[in-house]
């Protein structure tokens, strides 16, 4: 991609769908590869982007559990308004029992870092790929007592509600008589989730579905089915979800530099509203995540679209804050930059 403005203009003055759409879009991972800048260079390109007239497409700042001591040295620049938001990741363990043992040394971490500096942070989400023992994906029955443990940890520990994210992993080869794939966990994940967050709301941490959309390398990348068969779970049982990894660009392309195709976060969160809205199969949904035409996708006064299909912006707005989260990515100018090139943003 060849250097260009960042958009000139502020949210107010941009095309309505694409406020909407893009609002609070993008969680800043600049810590993470491919990247991967020291907590320094990151914290500050993250205070810096904050300031600017784009900060209404940024939501939190990314950081692993084992840097939060680490933050306490830059008290200061936590002073500024608003707070500082962040979401915490964690090594969750091969098996239900490892993740309990780190997350709760996670949950000691946040409670130790809330303490020593108050309204300045807020940690609104944590992050950690879901365990999968055995060897078959666990039933939604098993993984509910696991999901009941970890929101007693957190609220012993921390006092209050979080969002959580699972990464449901999909490079998962299983060898039960089955032949399970990451589709069933994937289905099993997702309806877990779904009866979890169901129960009563009284003093309960708000689970989600994370997906992975690529690394540093192509066989990073899942297919074009893999993310169309999660969005279809993730809206059949209507959980919040959110992507990482591979999204820094707005519509799917081979990129000769990465050496394979990357997807598009138009792609993926579009198919997603779409999907949503017009109760798209995974057939349908694939179309969508494989599309490289910019010109297909139409952000405008009154709608979101791809090709023949759209939804209105109150339909847009709502699902973005209801279950349409974010991604994570190690760049907040690739994407801003690609959306003024496709005239996406002003």
């Amino acid at each position: 991609m060849s250097p260009t403005q960042l958009p000139k203009y502020a949210a107010d003055q941009q095309i309505p769908a694409a406020q909407l759409f893009l609002s609070g879009l993008i969680d800043y991972a600049g810590m993470f590869p491919p990247t991967a800048l020291p907590l320094h260079d990151a914290l500050l390109n993250f205070a810096r982007y904050r300031t600017e007239q784009d900060a209404w497409m940024l939501s939190r700042f990314i950081v692993p559990s084992t840097a939060l001591q680490e933050l306490d040295a830059y008290a200061d620049l936590f002073n500024e308004r608003p707070p500082f938001r962040f979401s915490v990741t964690l090594k969750g363990g091969t098996g239900y029992d490892s993740f309990l043992d780190n997350y709760r040394s996670t949950l000691e971490r946040i409670r130790s870092f809330e303490a020593k500096h108050g309204n300045k942070v807020r940690i609104e989400m944590i992050e950690a790929r879901l365990p999968v023992p055995g060897k078959s994906p666990d039933n939604p029955e098993k993984m509910l007592p696991f999901f009941e443990l970890v929101e007693r940890s957190t609220l012993d520990t921390l006092g209050h509600s979080v969002d959580l994210f699972f990464e449901i992993p999909w490079q998962v080869t299983f060898k039960d008589d089955f032949q399970s794939t990451h589709d069933d966990l994937f289905d099993h994940a997702a309806t877990a989730i779904q009866w979890y967050n169901k129960q009563p709301e009284d003093e309960r941490i708000h689970l989600g579905f994370k997906l992975r959309c690529g690394g540093v390398y192509p066989q990073e990348v899942p297919a074009s089915e893999v993310v169309a068969s999660a969005l279809s779970h993730v809206i059949r049982c209507e959980i919040p979800f959110k992507a990482t990894a591979g999204l820094h660009h707005p519509v799917r392309q081979y990129y000769p530099e990465f050496g394979g195709t990357m997807h598009g976060f138009l792609n993926v969160f579009g198919a997603a509203l779409l999907g949503r809205k017009n109760k798209l199969n995974v057939t349908q949904l694939t179309g969508i995540i494989n599309e490289e035409d910019p010109a297909a996708f139409t952000l405008n006064d009154n709608t979101f679209a791809w090709r023949d299909l759209s939804v209105p912006l109150d339909d847009v707005e709502k699902a973005r804050a209801a279950q349409f989260i974010s991604y994570g990515s190690c760049s907040f100018d690739e994407p801003r930059e690609d959306l003024v090139d496709l005239k996406l943003l002003r």
